[in-house]
C-alpha cells in the first residue's frame, strides 16, 4: 500500500489512520472481530473489531485493514453455519468491487448517501387505549 494519500485533499495522517495497516499486526489480539453480511450485495460487508473492552474499531472498506479481516476470513476454513456461503460470496464481491481506500472515498463522494435513520414512534394516540 503507498504511503501516499489517494486523493489530493486527503492527508497523509488522515490517509494512514483510515488506511489501519499499522493495526493489521495487533488483529490477533483483538477481544472481538465481527463480520456481518450486507442487505444488499452491492454494499460492503461491515466489519467490527473490538480492541479493548471499551475500545471499538469500524474500519472503513477497502482500508487495509478491512481487507486484513476479510482475506483472513476467507483463508479459513468454511463453517458447517448455513449462512457461511452468503457471507463468503459477499466478502468476495466486497473485495472486488473495494480494493482499496481510494475506491471507497470515491464512491461515498459520488453522491452517495446513507439511508435515513430511523425515527422515533409516533406520539401515542390516547384515543386507542394504553397497551396491556
Amino acid at each position: 500500500m503507498s504511503a501516499q494519500p489517494p486523493l489530493d485533499d486527503v492527508p497523509e495522517q488522515l490517509y494512514r489512520q483510515y488506511d489501519g495497516a499499522e493495526r493489521i499486526p495487533f488483529l490477533a489480539a483483538a477481544r472481538l472481530v465481527l463480520l456481518s453480511a450486507a442487505a444488499n450485495e452491492e454494499d460492503p460487508v461491515s466489519v467490527l473489531i473490538q480492541w479493548t473492552a471499551d475500545s471499538f474499531e469500524r474500519p472503513a472498506p477497502g482500508s487495509a485493514l478491512w481487507r486484513a479481516v476479510l482475506d483472513g476470513r476467507l483463508a479459513m476454513p468454511p463453517g458447517d453455519d448455513p449462512g457461511e456461503g452468503l457471507l463468503r460470496k459477499q466478502i468476495e464481491i466486497s473485495l472486488r468491487r473495494w480494493p482499496d481506500l481510494e475506491t471507497w472515498w470515491r464512491w461515498l463522494r459520488s453522491g452517495w448517501t446513507a439511508p435515513p435513520r430511523p425515527g422515533r414512534w409516533p406520539p401515542a394516540d390516547p384515543s386507542r387505549g394504553r397497551p396491556r
